[in-house]
């Protein structure tokens, strides 16, 4: 906090992009975790949905962020809602004070879910009146693997081709993750906005045919510190 004490929330301004950029890399340096996932951080960058900050008066110590998550014929549509806190003034009230605000600022009525990726968050949100709906788990490995693995027969396995596939790609991927409340739905601008990103590799994309149908695909976003993300 600054020395007076006071916090100023506002709207996300173009001015704030590098502030905003030192207070991710700070918060994932303490979490080992992005400050904010993907399809938020795709979001900020192209000023879509609804972004709001923290300033002290000497530097950002806190964003959420609100994106628009289109619904299909399971899920609904609705915003998701992510915070990023700096570590020197957490424990402090700030993620509170922060969600409360940019649930304010999307429009009213609208469902929304509140993302948390620890036990803390989840305790300051049940506070908050939410309740948890869903749990992830992140698993990981060390390759190669010690065995291989058998490929159904008649599938055969090839590479994304860009400007064929897309197509393919989206109805099997959709059709996958229906009522899921980020991977499902997906449009082909969602798409070519993921192919236009620094770290998009079309042979990342492994497509699993069955003669000229889709079966199914496994896409690896590689990370800087030689992980990838399945």
């Amino acid at each position: 906090m600054s020395e007076n004490g006071l916090l100023e929330i506002r709207r996300f301004e173009e001015a704030d992009r590098d502030a905003l950029a030192v207070l991710t890399a700070c918060v994932a340096a303490a979490d080992g975790i992005s400050a904010f996932s993907e399809y938020k951080a795709v979001d900020i960058d192209r000023r879509a949905g609804y972004t709001v900050v923290a300033d002290d008066g000497n530097q950002l110590v806190a964003a959420s962020h609100a994106a628009w998550h289109h619904g299909d014929r399971v899920a609904e549509s609705h915003w998701a809602i992510e915070a990023a806190i700096h570590p020197s003034v957490r424990r402090t009230g700030i993620w509170a004070e922060i969600v409360r605000h940019i649930v304010a600022t999307i429009p009213a009525g609208d469902r929304h879910v509140v993302w948390g990726w620890n036990a803390a968050i989840e305790l300051i949100a049940r506070d908050l009146g939410y309740a948890p709906a869903r749990r992830l788990s992140v698993m990981e490995r060390t390759l190669p693997p010690d065995r291989g693995v058998a490929l159904p027969p008649g599938i055969d396995v090839a590479s994304f081709v860009v400007g064929r596939d897309e197509s393919a790609w989206l109805e099997t991927n959709n059709a996958a993750f229906v009522g899921h409340l980020e991977n499902g739905g997906l449009t082909r601008d969602d798409l070519r906005e993921r192919m236009s990103l620094p770290w998009f590799r079309a042979d990342d994309i492994l497509m699993a045919w069955s003669g000229d149908r889709l079966a199914g695909s496994c896409w690896t976003k590689r990370h800087p510190d030689a992980v990838g993300e399945i």
